[in-house]
């Protein structure tokens, strides 16, 4: 057998640099299946408006620290829900993949002004959209 000269040779691993958790990530890779409640183009809920509110309420809550978003009114910052009260199917492979078991416990849900709310589940800084409820029959809406 005989060894090629021109293989490189290994590089150092890479080290993996400490993860700034200060402000929130923001995850879709998780969005329910179902096209009434995800960005899917056919859909006929999750429209051209509420894809851009989506885009600027993303942008909006990347401004600010957690602490400061936490500590917002649930009309500009995130409200927590108890899982009971939340109709969502949930997207297989986010079980799977044991990112529903590292979560909190509850949902949490930001506005999209009148056009819908957004459905996810946090773990510490890592915001996992799950569905976009433009329809408003997710869960009870108050005021």
């Amino acid at each position: 057998m005989k060894i090629n000269p021109n293989f490189p040779e290994p590089t150092q691993k890479t080290r993996i640099r400490h993860q700034h958790q200060d402000y929130f990530a923001f995850n879709l890779s998780f969005l329910t299946r179902d096209a009434k409640y995800n960005l899917d183009a056919r859909s006929k809920t999750v429209n051209q408006r509420v894809r851009l509110k989506l885009l600027s309420r993303l942008h909006q809550l990347s401004q600010d620290e957690i602490v400061t978003v936490l500590g917002y009114d649930k009309r500009q910052g995130l409200e927590k829900l108890p899982e009971a009260a939340v109709s969502l199917s949930t997207h297989p492979a986010f079980s799977a993949s044991r990112r529903y078991q590292e979560c909190e416990d509850d949902y949490w849900v930001f506005r999209l002004g009148n056009v819908g709310r957004v459905i996810g589940k946090k773990n510490q800084n890592l915001f996992y959209l799950l569905g976009i409820d433009a329809r408003f029959d997710r869960y009870a809406h108050g005021s």
